[in-house]
């Protein structure tokens, strides 16, 4: 049977003004039984469209802030830098994928950007706006190497991530300085970490949206929790694909 074909979301140097990619995005996937497909740093309508009818599900990655325009306030100096092209494109792949019900995970920016086009907001910084709860402060942002876990989290009774590992908490990676603030409408809560930062989202009333703050693509390797999740993913797109 012909693997799914997973859409990846660019990653873009402005700097460089180039496209790259991390390739435990793909290997993880391809490791998963999927084949992948990166899209271009683009927001030609035409030119999206045409590319999202050749995928069967999409991978949301990290990358640049989202935009605070798209949940209303105002860029502040903590905020970092915003790529409007990149929240063009995931905005219209996440409208088509939410017309034809395929499947996407959200992987740190990916997820925040999940809550936000289901109605949500954002910390626009973490360590400005939400630097500890109860006393507690978790340290959003480790050191390398990447493959190590740097924090814990919590997964919520009865979640969809619960019922898929089978276990009430999950050490995890963390690289992102900003978060959930406003749950999106239609979203639930899978994860929460120490300090009280949502650190997993998944939609109510689609097939399969899942949203992780922390990084598969870099552990699913050595990481069976990691692994378990990129294999539910392309798992929902070869379901849709056989439909």
């Amino acid at each position: 049977m012909t693997k799914p074909i997973i859409g990846i979301l660019p990653l873009y140097d402005s700097e460089k003004d180039s496209i790259w990619m991390l390739p435990g995005y793909q290997k993880g996937l391809e490791k998963a039984g999927a084949q992948t497909l990166i899209f271009p740093y683009t927001n030609d309508v035409d030119e999206i469209l045409t590319i999202s009818a050749l995928c069967d599900g999409y991978l949301f990655t990290g990358g640049q802030d989202v935009d605070p325009k798209l949940y209303n306030e105002k860029k502040q100096s903590y905020c970092g830098e915003i790529s409007p092209v990149l929240d063009t494109l995931t905005k219209l792949v996440f409208e088509d994928a939410k017309f034809s019900d395929k499947a996407i995970l959200g992987i740190c920016r990916g997820c925040q950007i999940l809550n936000v086009l289901f109605g949500g907001s954002l910390y626009q910084d973490l360590n400005t706006q939400h630097p500890g709860s109860n006393g507690i402060h978790t340290e959003h942002h480790q050191n390398k190497p990447y493959d190590s876990t740097s924090h814990k989290v919590s997964l919520n009774h009865d979640s969809y991530l619960q019922k898929l590992l089978k276990k009430d908490e999950l050490l995890v990676n963390s690289i992102h300085h900003q978060g959930i603030k406003d749950l999106g409408m239609g979203l639930s809560v899978n994860a929460i970490s120490e300090d009280g930062i949502v650190e997993s989202i998944k939609a109510n009333d689609y097939n399969f949206m899942l949203g992780v703050q922390w990084h598969p693509e870099y552990n699913y390797f050595r990481n069976e929790d990691s692994m378990a999740i990129l294999k539910a993913f392309v798992k929902e797109t070869s379901e849709e694909f056989c439909l």
